[in-house]
């Protein structure tokens, strides 16, 4: 996620840098987002799910004015793991931060922190460095998309198959879309897991900044 930020900095030349904000449970507008979330328990806990149709359908219906649905394509997912791999994120101590971090674009290879409210910012470099290292680079890592080869088993598909009876129409309709287009590949599937996460993970960023 730092990392994420860090490569968003070094886009958008307007910002100059990110503060995180860690709230506290109770206070501030984390209750707003703890509000959200048991409307989103209330609401899938009596829905019907068999697709990400069903759970953007479900998604609309709650709290429309606070939150937006974005469906996610291919070409959205970048593997910022791999990319941050190559820095030293190890040192910056993400568990005991009790308050902020703060990036900086003029600082790609530093991270600030703090360990509560009311101390100082810590300096910590994710730099690695060698001994044949002299220059710090201005420009981090490029990022790749994220790409996952996999396969859809025979009996994957047959136990789907199965189900879409079952199916209200345009969800069995999706299902049996899939079924057809990626019975040698897993990446549609996938990419409708890691929707249903981003769905979640984008409805709080929203709500914070509402």
């Amino acid at each position: 996620m730092c990392f994420a930020l860090k490569k968003f900095l070094e886009r958008h030349e307007a910002i100059d840098s990110i503060t995180q904000k860690f709230c506290t449970p109770g206070h501030s507008s984390i209750q707003e987002v703890d509000n959200l979330h048991s409307h989103l328990e209330k609401a899938f806990k009596t829905a019907e799910m068999y697709s990400p149709v069903s759970v953007i359908r479900t998604m609309n219906e709650v709290r429309p004015e606070s939150m937006v649905t974005v469906q996610m394509k291919t070409d959205m997912f970048f593997d910022f793991q791999a990319a941050a791999s190559k820095y030293l994120f190890k040192h910056v101590p993400f568990s005991k931060a009790k308050s902020f971090f703060r990036i900086k674009r003029n600082q790609p290879l530093d991270v600030y922190y703090k360990l509560s409210f009311d101390a100082d910012f810590i300096q910590s470099s994710i730099q690695r460095t060698t001994r044949h290292s002299t220059n710090r680079p201005i420009f981090l890592q490029d990022v790749k998309h994220l790409v996952y080869n996999g396969t859809l088993s025979a009996k994957k598909v047959k136990d789907l198959k199965s189900m879409l009876k079952f199916m209200p129409r345009d969800e069995a309709l999706f299902m049996r879309t899939i079924c057809k287009l990626w019975i040698h590949r897993l990446h549609g599937i996938q990419s409708c897991i890691m929707l249903i996460h981003f769905c979640f993970t984008l409805t709080v960023c929203n709500v914070m900044c509402t």
